[in-house]
């Protein structure tokens, strides 16, 4: 995954809420950066291994949520 950029971002119906914990440990939080009131988290030679995400919203409502993944 180094030579990538990998960009998570979220497509939602309230304010969303995107936290990321990478194969090395560290952890990424986002609540507005994809417009919208929706987050979006890019990583930048990201290390090899497992990530974590999670994706809930700001005041702890329910709502319909798309994750969308890409590499560039």
């Amino acid at each position: 995954m180094a030579a990538y950029e990998l960009h998570i971002r979220v497509v939602s119906e309230c304010d969303a809420a995107l936290l990321i914990n990478t194969a090395s440990a560290t952890w990424y939080y986002d609540d507005d950066d994809n417009g919208n009131l929706d987050p979006r988290i890019i990583l930048t030679n990201p290390q090899d291994g497992p990530i974590d995400i999670w994706v809930g919203t700001y005041d702890g409502a329910y709502c319909n949520a798309r994750l969308e993944i890409e590499t560039f």
